[in-house]
């Protein structure tokens, strides 16, 4: 199953924790974790967020998403960025795998990408002025006269 020194030996994260706190952080992943042998996922099989199915587990006394924390410990995610996401891979589209090789750092952007390319997702389509004749005025989507 999982060698908690490989684990540890791989962790490239962007704080300097004591090594005591990831075997701890480690340990609690692993021990409600499941791995799929044919897709290769490290499976969550305990707490999510309600109706979300990402996991979540208590880190450094605040709840984070597995995949999230995954991303944090092992691909230099930063934790307080709000915009870095973890992103799972257009292979990997189970939301309880917390497998760093199934994960990469993304922003909103990447994310909203990879859901419109899985169909997860309808593509945004700018219809701000495009369906909406310029008035006599030559105001594009209508001036406040002729909207009247």
């Amino acid at each position: 199953m999982f060698q908690i020194e490989n684990l540890i030996n791989q962790i490239d994260c962007v704080e300097n924790y004591d090594k005591q706190i990831l075997i701890k952080a480690i340990n609690k992943l692993i021990s409600k974790t499941k791995i799929d042998p044919i897709t290769g996922c490290w499976l969550w099989i305990r707490e999510t967020y309600g109706r979300n199915p990402y996991g979540k587990i208590n880190f450094l006394g605040s709840y984070k998403p597995t995949h999230r924390l995954s991303a944090h410990l092992f691909l230099k995610l930063d934790l307080k960025k709000k915009y870095q996401l973890a992103c799972h891979k257009r292979e990997c589209i189970n939301k309880k795998c917390w497998n760093p090789n199934h994960i990469y750092v993304g922003n909103f952007k990447t994310n909203m990408q990879d859901a419109i390319a899985l169909g997860i997702r309808k593509p945004i389509i700018e219809l701000r002025g495009t369906k909406k004749p310029n008035c006599k005025h030559g105001i594009k989507d209508r001036c406040k006269k002729c909207r009247q």
